[in-house]
């Protein structure tokens, strides 16, 4: 119960910190490209799951030394194994909810909120829906993709990929169009994270470059950052 409070209070501070930098950005410099005026918060987040990934070597190689023969006692293994059964890394279902941040060079940032459904028949795929709905700007897809979970005791990280196939609708009146729905593919790459704490609940960050054109031949909101939390059944 301890550790479910402190997760739900490092969430709600988390929450509050996006709120107080939802109109805060910065330059991000790579030396091949640069992204201007990114959000903070996405910054901030990048930052925390990039780190997160480069502790994988070390837990990889970890385990490579020989084995010491330690004396276990029987609580302590059976509060491995129901850690253990707690952590969903393989769910048949994932129900998860989004927000967004989608960017054109010619109109600019929008909110969007989002919801998607996830269908694994194994470890390392899955496919399903993903919709995005703000102001002037919605987006709907199936897609298709891998995971990869990589357990850590008591913890999880899984990276993803997925590939979307849909249509993106934004305003004729702001795109001076034909129409006001446009068909295209997506392509993104993210990071899941869960815990035995909370069995099932998951947090997860993603970037979705979206190939979406108009009648002009001009890109649509080509990038879009997103982060959410989830449920695993």
């Amino acid at each position: 119960m301890a550790r479910l409070i402190c997760f739900i209070l490092i969430f709600a501070i988390f929450l509050v910190f996006i709120g107080l930098n939802l109109g805060n950005g910065c330059d991000v410099n790579f030396g091949f490209y640069v992204f201007t005026d990114a959000p903070v918060y996405i910054t901030a987040l990048v930052s925390f799951c990039l780190g997160m990934l480069c502790t994988i070597p070390i837990l990889a190689f970890k385990g490579k030394k020989p084995p010491r023969e330690k004396k276990v006692k029987p609580e302590k293994k059976k509060k491995e194994k129901e850690a253990a059964d707690n952590l969903v890394t393989e769910p048949t279902l994932r129900l998860i909810v989004n927000l967004g941040f989608p960017s054109d060079e010619t109109f600019g940032k929008v909110t969007a909120f989002g919801a998607e459904i996830k269908i694994s028949f194994s470890p390392y795929t899955a496919f399903g829906f993903q919709g995005f709905f703000g102001t002037d700007f919605s987006l709907v897809q199936g897609q298709f993709g891998i995971t990869v979970p990589i357990k850590a005791g008591n913890v999880a990280f899984i990276p993803f990929g997925d590939l979307g196939l849909g249509v993106m609708n934004v305003p004729r009146e702001k795109t001076n169009d034909v129409f006001d729905m446009h068909f295209g593919v997506s392509a993104k790459g993210g990071l899941m994270f869960t815990t035995s704490a909370v069995p099932g609940l998951f947090l997860q960050a993603a970037y979705q470059l979206n190939l979406f054109r108009n009648d002009k031949e001009d890109k649509l909101y080509p990038r879009m950052f997103y982060f959410g939390a989830g449920y695993s059944f």
